[in-house]
């Protein structure tokens, strides 16, 4: 019996790693094939709408860059950009980009997946950004298509499974430690990054209070009660959840925290 159990596993961990790397070679040919037709890119990241790196490629210039953190920070950016807009002209955002000095970061998120470039800004200018955020919108839109027919995303994204290992959660939101919305369910007519920041406060006054990073958090009241966990060293996930369910909080803390490490030990194959 033993034995067997462990020939499954073996063979779930096999399928789910070649699923996985399939789907990263398939986004790095589109990546490089991008890069080496214009010169004008010094860096793609694309990740999922939870901020998660999939593939990062970048210039050898762009070395004090990170991925992980860019692909992080620029969903970020987007959510709150998005969160922005409408909440001043009650429409979508289409597109958005960041210049500074040298470069210019463009970004997009398209059908759940986010995507950021860093353009040489010299070069953007004379070539005209329009021209290059439509051009890296058909990118975003390619990758999109191989992602949507990829088993690895949906059977491996944690926000996902726990939102259907949770279906009597009110509203779910995962943020970053500065405070920045990554994704989120159910919070209707209330401001993300308002939210957000409430949330990332919480973990901040914590570490403050006891001078140790926050493992959870239990806040209960009339007809509802949050769970807020700390997802990884740099992201929080806030669940709430009616009153009703204020005696199985425990099992709803393990099945979360589970999803998570299961999550991580597949980030990692």
């Amino acid at each position: 019996m033993l034995i067997k159990s462990f020939i499954g596993f073996l063979l779930l961990f096999l399928l789910m790693s070649s699923s996985k790397n399939k789907l990263i070679d398939r986004i790095s040919i589109l990546i490089d094939e991008e890069m080496n037709a214009k010169s004008t890119i010094k860096g793609i990241s694309v990740g999922t709408n939870m901020g998660t790196n999939l593939y990062t490629k970048l210039d050898s210039d762009l070395e004090k860059f990170s991925g992980n953190q860019l692909i992080a920070s620029a969903t970020s950016f987007q959510n709150i950009a998005s969160s922005l807009f409408h909440q001043l002209t009650n429409h979508k955002i289409s597109s958005n980009f960041v210049t500074v000095e040298k470069y210019i970061l463009i970004m997009n998120i398209v059908k759940d997946v986010s995507g950021a470039a860093i353009l040489d800004r010299k070069f953007a200018e004379l070539e005209g950004i329009g021209k290059i955020q439509k051009d890296f919108k058909i990118l975003m839109h390619k990758i999109a298509s191989h992602i949507e027919t990829s088993d690895y995303i949906m059977q491996n994204d944690p926000f996902v499974k726990i939102s259907r290992a949770l279906p009597t959660a009110l509203s779910l939101m995962l943020v970053s430690i500065e405070g920045m919305p990554i994704k989120s369910i159910g919070l209707k007519d209330m401001s993300e990054p308002m939210v957000s920041s409430m949330v990332s406060s919480i973990s901040s006054l914590t570490k403050i209070m006891m001078m140790s990073n926050l493992d959870y958090c239990i806040i209960e009241g009339e007809e509802a009660l949050i769970i807020i966990v700390q997802y990884d060293p740099k992201r929080i996930l806030a669940v709430c959840l009616p009153e009703q369910e204020k005696g199985d909080i425990g099992r709803h803390l393990a099945t979360i925290k589970s999803i998570i490490q299961k999550s991580e030990k597949n980030n990692s194959l």
